[in-house]
């Protein structure tokens, strides 16, 4: 059953599925990574930077790529928490001789949950069993993190070349690593490996431009051998096809006005655009016509976003 979390999400990824305008992004970045390319995605928060890299992560894991997340702000992890994510992530590809998902659409939340430990997503019980077993047995060496994000960045290349595969690392929120203690060794470790070109290929994402911008510059500790890739405005016909098709996935049809007013109050920004989608999609199920979105509806949806001020937020305001 589809439901509103999943078409008009706000705060999560949109589901590969259901994104809407970002194709061209999408494939920019899975072309680059294929090509054996270092992505970075610079924007404020909330414009889409984790739907582009998870979509494109989607699309490699389609194509046999041997896919690793991690978020370097979630959940406050340091350096050794980071390289424990990634071992988890390699002792179930490791394990699960291809049974790792379903499909696809599955890896992304499938390898987030393991980096943390959770093996609850892995459809197969005899694989979820083996994969639970093995990361339970993993050996708990005494070694500094950035020690370890090395040691299990070198194995993740070696075993992608053992499959006669390719591996890609995206961590997101890579603007949090300079709060660590130990993040001069960090970035010396990730600046190494951008400048060899060595494999894993990585797509670094973040939401603070300046931290980033000073990661990632000339001179900078990350400076970057790359591609450093903006994201594109979502064009009206866009949010047009996408908003409607949303809508009517949820059992609704919506006018070209409501549409016109949703996307002039929220300046096409994707997370505000979202926003009043949902609450206008929220209200409409209270209304006496649920099938029906008109302009009222949105002017509502808008007023009701708008009280929501640490939502309604985005990117650096106030």
């Amino acid at each position: 059953m589809t439901t509103r979390g999943d078409v008009l999400p706000v705060g999560p990824p949109v589901q590969l599925e259901w994104q809407i305008g970002r194709t061209r992004d999408i494939e920019e970045v899975r072309l680059a990574v294929e090509s054996s390319e270092h992505i970075v995605l610079i924007d404020v928060r909330r414009t889409g930077k984790s739907t582009v890299a998870l979509g494109a992560m989607e699309q490699l894991a389609r194509a046999g790529c041997m896919v690793f997340l991690l978020d370097a702000r979630e959940g406050s992890p340091d350096s050794a928490e980071l390289a424990r994510r990634l071992r988890h992530q390699l002792c179930a590809y490791r394990t699960a001789k291809g049974k790792l998902f379903s499909g696809a659409s599955r890896a992304v939340n499938t390898l987030y949950e393991i980096g943390l430990g959770v093996t609850t997503l892995i459809d197969d019980p005899a694989t979820r069993a083996a994969v639970a077993g093995a990361m339970q047995a993993l050996n708990r060496e005494q070694h500094s993190g950035v020690q370890e994000l090395d040691a299990v960045l070198r194995e993740i290349s070696a075993e992608a070349e053992s499959q006669d595969s390719s591996a890609v690392v995206l961590i997101d929120e890579v603007q949090a690593i300079t709060a660590l203690p130990d993040r001069g060794a960090i970035e010396a470790l990730f600046r190494d490996r951008l400048a060899a070109r060595s494999a894993p290929s990585f797509v670094f994402a973040g939401s603070e431009r300046t931290a980033m911008e000073t990661l990632f510059a000339e001179g900078g500790m990350l400076h970057f051998h790359g591609i450093a890739h903006s994201l594109k405005e979502i064009a009206e016909t866009d949010w047009r096809e996408g908003l409607s098709r949303a809508f009517r996935a949820l059992g609704c049809e919506i006018t070209e006005d409501a549409i016109t007013e949703l996307l002039q109050e929220s300046g096409g920004a994707p997370h505000r655009t979202m926003l009043i989608a949902r609450e206008t999609h929220r209200i409409v199920q209270m209304s006496r016509t649920p099938k029906s979105v008109s302009r009222g509806h949105v002017v509502a949806g808008v007023q009701a976003a708008q009280r929501q001020r640490n939502s309604w937020r985005i990117g650096g305001e106030e």
